[in-house]
């Protein structure tokens, strides 16, 4: 399996950014599967990790066959992303200006 980590924390981004980022435990379900359903055309698994302090989108793809492989999972990080700050109510490029990204 390929995971595609996309996060922003204490050391990458301002408290009042983080803020809106911060998912409460009875929309995380919800947001999961919003998720899920926006990059669903490459059927990856995923899940989301919020605390005060830190925010954390997972997405893993199956090894099986060219999906597996880590361009393509790279290629899942600007929908993933796009997706983020919309739920967070920012743009695109000012999250990916406080944001880290690991595959």
């Amino acid at each position: 399996m390929t995971v595609l980590a996309l996060g922003l924390n204490h050391g990458s981004a301002p408290l009042d950014l983080r803020g809106r980022f911060a998912i409460p435990l009875e929309a995380l379900g919800e947001r999961v599967q919003g998720l899920r359903q926006h990059l669903a055309r490459a059927q990856p698994e995923v899940a989301i990790l919020s605390t005060c302090n830190r925010t954390e989108v997972y997405v893993g793809l199956p090894a099986q066959g060219a999906s597996a492989c880590p361009r393509h999972a790279m290629e899942l990080a600007e929908p993933a992303l796009e997706w983020l700050a919309a739920h967070g109510g920012t743009a695109p490029a000012e999250l990916r200006h406080h944001s880290y990204l690991r595959a």
